[in-house]
């Protein structure tokens, strides 16, 4: 059986200079987004091994799909973490997954300093260019590990395997009839279970993905304007999202 690496390999043979994912700033291709990945895995599997949680704080970009997936080739499942949170629930969950390592950007540096000072941590300045080789990868293993809100008491880590993803996506781009042509638009924050679909779409299809800026959330006008000017055809929103668009009539 195929799983979700094998898959976004031959997506990328098959749209090599295609734009993968972008932000307000920048975009990465399907190679470059591979090649990225892969060089990321080399470093982690220096410092963690196989087969065991690394932390990422989420900074909202495209980096951090390069980080997820450097994960992933490195034979480790991911769990992201919000940074934007209070200290004490970061360290928490970090605690909680039992993490070796952390994965962020640069703006993260003084978070780490705060949270685990002894724990490694990386980002995308650290690749060298050697690359990992694919890993072997069993429909039963970890893929990611999101954690609960916790409001009914502490927050759960709950697992998802590459089998059961694959299966999502598989069926959720079959009945929606999703293909390469789309543009993906991501509102969903990364450390929520949801955004999920949107970067295994992307790999699974051969659709852009398109990491939508969050000072626009709260600017509906803007926020649809800049989505018609980066092409956006394809979002997942709850309906009263959908319902206040349809009410401004843009």
């Amino acid at each position: 059986m195929r799983h979700l690496l094998q898959i976004f390999e031959e997506t990328a043979e098959r749209f090599p200079d295609k734009k993968a994912v972008g932000d307000q700033e920048d975009s990465y291709t399907f190679s470059e987004l591979r090649q990225m990945a892969r060089r990321m895995a080399a470093v982690i599997l220096d410092k963690a091994g196989r087969g065991r949680p690394v932390c990422v704080l989420v900074n909202r970009g495209k980096d951090t799909m390069a980080l997820f997936l450097g994960v992933l080739y490195s034979g480790n499942f991911y769990v992201p973490l919000d940074p934007d949170m209070p200290l004490a629930k970061i360290r928490d969950e970090f605690e909680t997954s039992e993490a070796c390592l952390l994965l962020g950007g640069d703006e993260n540096r003084e978070l780490i300093e705060s949270l685990s000072p002894d724990v490694p941590f990386l980002t995308l300045k650290d690749m060298g260019q050697q690359e990992a080789s694919m890993p072997d990868i069993h429909p039963e293993d970890p893929i990611y590990m999101v954690f609960t809100s916790g409001s009914t008491g502490k927050p759960k880590g709950i697992l998802k395997s590459y089998g059961a993803v694959l299966d999502f996506i598989a069926s959720y781009a079959e009945h929606f009839d999703l293909t390469d042509r789309e543009v993906i638009g991501n509102q969903t924050p990364f450390f929520f279970d949801a955004s999920a679909k949107d970067l295994y779409l992307m790999m699974y299809t051969g659709a852009t993905l398109e990491v939508l800026p969050s000072e626009m959330f709260i600017l509906p006008l803007r926020l649809i304007d800049y989505m018609n000017q980066r092409g956006i055809t394809y979002i997942c929103w709850v309906p009263t999202a959908l319902a206040l668009v349809i009410q401004m009539k843009v």
